[in-house]
């Protein structure tokens, strides 16, 4: 992936391109840091996965008992209007799985209360995230549930609640590969 900053003057102003590891396009914006599933899955070795997981671009199963839905994870970046995210797995009970599933097409989830789950995914970034107590929002319109971690003195909930300066945001998406390339 590759980030290429475009302004010439204030930061509030700089826009951004990258080249998509997944389609090989380029597109405008910062990147996402993204996980193709959760972490207990990779574990599983390929023929075995095929076996034991049920894998679509939102939601998993893991041997019938194990459910996993894809949310999003944000960060505002200052001096910046596009936040910052990360595209991550949450484990979840079988009644919140399913209201996801049922609910992912509705236009109307915003009065629904939060939901309860947990990172399913390590963030190189931050220490110790896998396993950790989340807050999940669902949206509206196919759009993928929001998450907030709870432990509100973590870095990665300080810098959601907070925000992140552009260099670090920068340095996140380096660290997953991206290059700056020339415009």
């Amino acid at each position: 992936m590759n980030v290429v900053p475009l302004f010439g003057g204030r930061i509030s102003e700089a826009k951004f391109r990258y080249k998509c590891a997944s389609c090989d396009q380029i597109h405008e914006g910062l990147p996402d840091i993204t996980f193709e599933m959760p972490d207990v899955c990779h574990d599983i070795g390929p023929k075995k996965r095929i076996e034991q997981v049920l894998l679509t671009s939102d939601f998993c199963i893991l041997n019938g008992r194990h459910y996993f839905v894809r949310c999003v994870m944000e960060a505002p970046v200052h001096g910046f209007a596009q936040r910052f995210g990360w595209g991550v797995w949450c484990s979840v009970d079988w009644k919140t799985y399913k209201l996801c599933w049922d609910r992912f097409e509705e236009d109307d989830n915003t009065e629904l209360l939060p939901l309860a789950g947990k990172l399913a995914n390590n963030l190189r970034h931050y220490s110790d995230t896998l396993g950790r107590s989340c807050t999940i929002y669902l949206q509206n319109d196919r759009m993928r549930p929001l998450a907030f971690l709870e432990n509100q003195d973590h870095p990665l909930a300080i810098h959601q609640r907070e925000g992140m300066s552009l260099e670090e945001a920068i340095a996140q998406a380096r660290e997953i590969g991206a290059v700056l390339i020339t415009a």
